[in-house]
């Protein structure tokens, strides 16, 4: 279980498991994506270009996106705030397998 981890740490566990990040943002579209908002910036400069989206208000929930060899797609959502100098991370909301359409 995953939930309640920091981000960083689960991230290294799925990594393990063998789920692979899945880039859905090209690097030329940052500036106009849903990445730029919140804790967007702080995981994307740390290569987790599994990150689909990150919201700048609330609970600051950022939305990140892994497959399988098998193709299925695991959604992780992380709450808080990313302030590595205070020692604080975001950590794992919930996650769950989703469909993806053709």
């Amino acid at each position: 279980m995953i939930t309640q981890l920091t981000y960083h740490d689960a991230r290294g566990l799925l990594l393990k498991a063998g789920w692979q990040p899945v880039q859905t943002i090209h690097y030329n579209d940052i500036e106009n994506s849903d990445i730029s908002y919140g804790n967007g910036a702080l995981f994307w400069n740390k290569g987790y270009t599994e990150l689909e989206s990150c919201a700048g208000t609330g609970l600051a929930p950022c939305l990140f996106d892994f497959a399988d060899i098998y193709g299925n797609h695991l959604k992780v959502v992380t709450l808080g705030e990313e302030s590595p100098k205070n020692n604080i991370y975001a950590s794992v909301d919930r996650y769950w397998l989703a469909c993806e359409e053709l």
